[in-house]
């Protein structure tokens, strides 16, 4: 896949001399302004990151999508890169200009620096749509989710990850520009009301749930005037300390051992769901508006 390709799925879209496409227009996101900068320094020494694109991939070999993927969102390409990687047509949708730059010095492909409703894709063309870590900080989730379920082809697949659990609600939450987290009963509910069937859904960070309550929700009086960007870099990268990283390590390859064998354990920090389209045999239809 090129970027000729894309212009044929969206044709609102226009290519700058870098190759990165473009809307005319762009709206506000709840995202903090520095995100970008901050998570391009961090991703790639994550345990997070990383753990969660190993589950991603995992999935995607589970559940295949039916054609190009569109990662909408993705910020600094982490995701989609590693999805490229794997041998998946995707194409980054990242409204931040910063995010949509690094992500081409990461190396992904094909990049789309718009929001979702800016890029305008047409109806029921695409394969599949990855919304990994961004329907928390949409305001109108079930509106946002019907806009998605249109440009998804008859068996078309949306991939989603979100934080879990309304009683880990933090802080935190609100330095990222969360609106909200889900349950499983909530995401099920959602998908079903935009119209979309529900294939899998499971909890994934198990072994996080207890240190995010303690650290976060019943938070140590230091962690909350220290900034985001000292915090972040804390959370993610134990780099200085090799016990740790070697105990993490294994809880993540349990874990990815256990969920790709079925397990769906009760609690867990995010949420993994696989929703797909109907079919044209099962009368698949678009939402309605």
């Amino acid at each position: 896949m090129n970027s000729d390709d894309v212009l044929r799925l969206a044709p609102n879209l226009r290519r700058l001399p870098n190759g990165v496409l473009v809307a005319d227009s762009s709206r506000p996101i709840s995202y903090p302004t520095d995100g970008n900068r901050l998570y391009f320094e961090i991703e790639d020494g994550s345990f997070w990151f990383r753990h969660r694109n190993d589950l991603l991939i995992d999935t995607l070999n589970r559940f295949p999508p039916a054609g190009v993927l569109v990662d909408v969102g993705g910020g600094n390409g982490f995701v989609t890169k590693a999805l490229q990687n794997a041998g998946w047509d995707v194409i980054l949708l990242e409204p931040g200009l910063e995010g949509a730059l690094n992500a081409q010095r990461r190396g992904v492909r094909n990049i789309v620096n718009a929001a979702w409703e800016e890029a305008a894709f047409s109806s029921r063309v695409l394969g599949a749509i990855g919304l990994f870590d961004v329907l928390e900080h949409v305001a109108d989730d079930l509106a946002f989710l019907r806009s998605l379920a249109r440009r998804l082809m008859p068996g078309g697949r949306l991939f989603v990850t979100v934080p879990a659990h309304r009683w880990l609600w933090s802080f935190e939450d609100d330095r990222a520009g969360h609106v909200r987290r889900y349950t499983r009963k909530t995401i099920r509910r959602l998908m079903l009301q935009a119209g979309l069937d529900v294939e899998r859904v499971s909890h994934f960070f198990t072994f996080l749930t207890l240190p995010v309550l303690l650290m976060r929700r019943l938070a140590f009086p230091g962690r909350r005037a220290r900034k985001m960007s000292l915090q972040a870099r804390q959370d993610h990268a134990p780099a200085q300390n090799a016990a740790l990283r070697s105990v993490l390590a294994g809880l993540c390859a349990g874990e990815r051992m256990l969920l790709r064998h079925g397990w769906s354990p009760p609690l867990g920090t995010s949420l993994l769901l696989v929703a797909r389209a109907p079919s044209i045999e099962n009368g698949g239809r678009p939402p309605r508006e």
